[in-house]
């Protein structure tokens, strides 16, 4: 139960502050946007400056805060089976020089065709943090479990998420932010790079601050498909998609600070597995939905009085 739920959290916090149900105007950031140019680059690098981008932290009165929403929903149909899950989560982080807290609500389910080994999983409940833990204080339902249970525990922070961020970013115990960053210059090097080598088109609005619109193309998809079937082709590859938009925005103001960021996501397909000597042929059909948006804020978010009575997990 307890290293079910710690990697449970950890995906859904994961999925939800990485990338963050349904189709709304809180996964895109309205603006003029173009294909960029070289020139445009030279500008998107200069504005990508990680050191300046959350402001001065030496500062005395420096702070940095956020609002994230985020949500989604996923299927997969094969014949009279089907598999879904969809979730959804806010959350507040505030910071500054003397403290660290977030405070939100995390939503989660997953059903099972019936008859499954496979059982219902849900998990339901408020979030927390500060500089050391992070709280959940709700009802789980875990495999196998007939019915959910409440919970009140906390996780430390730098061994629920020291392998998804890679031990690049850790919170310092009196309330400072410690990490490392690389150049703009080096940022934006690594965008371009990926942006040829998986065929994202990169369009930019820069008429006040910097705003970047980064979408996946049909090309992508078909190299990413090809990468996990071990260089099969668009045309050989067993699956087909009706939909498949993948947006990420990021906008950075005319001070060079960081603003706004959202993601949306819609895809929709089916994937032909051919018949063996045991098994008919099959067709899963698949789709995924989800938006996120992350908005700055300079709120620190109040935490419960009570954190001092939930159990650490190890």
């Amino acid at each position: 139960m307890k290293k079910f739920l710690s990697a449970l959290l950890a995906c859904i916090l994961a999925l939800g502050l990485a990338m963050f149900a349904g189709c709304s105007k809180e996964g895109t950031i309205s603006g003029n946007y173009s294909e960029v140019t070289e020139e445009d680059w030279t500008a998107i690098s200069e504005a990508l400056d990680a050191q300046t981008m959350f402001g001065d932290m030496e500062q005395e009165d420096w702070n940095f805060g956020f609002e994230a929403k985020a949500g989604f929903e996923f299927s997969a149909v094969n014949g009279n089976e089907k598999i879904s899950a969809d979730g959804d989560a806010e959350y507040k982080f505030g910071m500054n020089a003397e403290a660290i807290s977030g405070a939100g609500s995390v939503n989660f389910s997953f059903t099972a065709p019936e008859g499954s080994e496979n059982d219902n999983i849900s998990l339901e409940g408020n979030v927390y943090n500060d500089a050391q833990y992070f709280y959940f204080g709700g009802s789980v339902k875990a495999p196998g479990e007939e019915a959910a249970a409440e919970s009140k525990i906390k996780f430390d922070i730098s061994s629920l998420f020291g392998g998804l961020t890679g031990g690049t970013a850790t919170f310092a115990a009196e309330g400072a932010l410690e990490t490392e960053t690389a150049p703009s210059a080096e940022i934006a090097a690594i965008l371009q790079q990926a942006a040829a080598e998986l065929s994202l088109k990169v369009e930019a609005d820069l008429s006040s601050g910097t705003k970047l619109k980064i979408s996946a193309t049909e090309e992508t998809f078909d190299a990413v498909l090809a990468e996990i079937l071990g260089g099969s082709t668009a045309e050989s590859a067993p699956a087909t998609f009706t939909s498949n938009v993948l947006e990420v925005y990021l906008y950075i103001d005319k001070d060079g600070t960081f603003a706004q960021a959202a993601a949306n996501i819609d895809i929709a397909g089916a994937i032909e597995i051919p018949a063996s000597d045991t098994e008919e042929a099959q067709t899963i059909e698949f789709s995924v939905k989800g938006t996120a948006s992350i908005k700055i804020s300079a709120d620190i978010p109040e935490l419960p009085d009570d954190l001092d009575s939930y159990q650490e997990q190890a």
